[in-house]
């Protein structure tokens, strides 16, 4: 054989080795590239299962947190019946039943201006004061009611006021609610830890409502 020849079948032979060679290495690149597009598309899902399962969590968490918030709530109130509550005139006056309290009890100081219709007290079968109602004496046809209960308590009577439709902001930013019906107004006000009814009858100025339970905080 030639050189010439032999140069030329060593030539041949390199380049099919290439093509072999390149045949071999794009078939392993081509299936690197299909392996790593699998592997991006696994880690995608997984990415979203763990989002979809951490904001399961927090669904979750949030829930048992209201339902844990209301329950605890729920316990710390004490409800009563209207059959479960007796009442009993007393001789304490709203302002001397808050001056033996450590919490501050609001009252309408209308002691020595206008007549105190009756003091009374709501118990219950344990001799425990659930609220101290105390009513005045306007006028022959006006007359104004107060009922101070602490925050734990609930009594069906009272579950009217939670009705009241209309409202007044207090001066300190406390909220009265009120309602207007025939010749009366009742509202209702929370505060430092108690609730506060009012009735006031013979009257439909709610001018004069938010004047009077504004004094109640001088």
């Amino acid at each position: 054989m030639e050189q010439n020849d032999l140069h030329q079948l060593i030539e041949q032979q390199a380049a099919e080795q290439k093509k072999t060679l390149y045949a071999k290495y794009g078939e392993e690149a081509k299936r690197c590239v299909e392996e790593n597009a699998k592997a991006r598309q696994r880690r995608k899902r997984m990415a979203i299962h763990i989002s979809a399962l951490a904001a399961s969590f927090l669904v979750v968490a949030i829930c048992l947190t209201v339902i844990l918030t209301v329950v605890s709530n729920s316990d710390d109130i004490i409800r009563y019946s209207d059959g479960e509550i007796k009442t009993r005139q007393t001789a304490t006056t709203l302002k001397e039943y808050g001056e033996k309290q450590t919490d501050k009890i609001l009252y309408l100081d209308w002691y020595n201006t206008v007549a105190v219709f009756e003091t009374l007290e709501g118990y219950d079968s344990n001799d425990t004061v659930i609220y101290i109602r105390e009513r005045f004496s306007i006028t022959t046809e006006r007359s104004v009611t107060l009922v101070v209960m602490n925050n734990i308590y609930e009594v069906n009577s009272f579950e009217r006021y939670n009705s009241l439709n209309e409202s007044f902001e207090l001066s300190n930013g406390v909220t009265l609610t009120y309602s207007i019906k025939d010749n009366n107004i009742e509202a209702k006000f929370e505060y430092e830890g108690y609730k506060y009814f009012l009735s006031f009858c013979g009257t439909t100025d709610a001018e004069y409502v938010k004047t009077t339970v504004e004094s109640m905080f001088d």
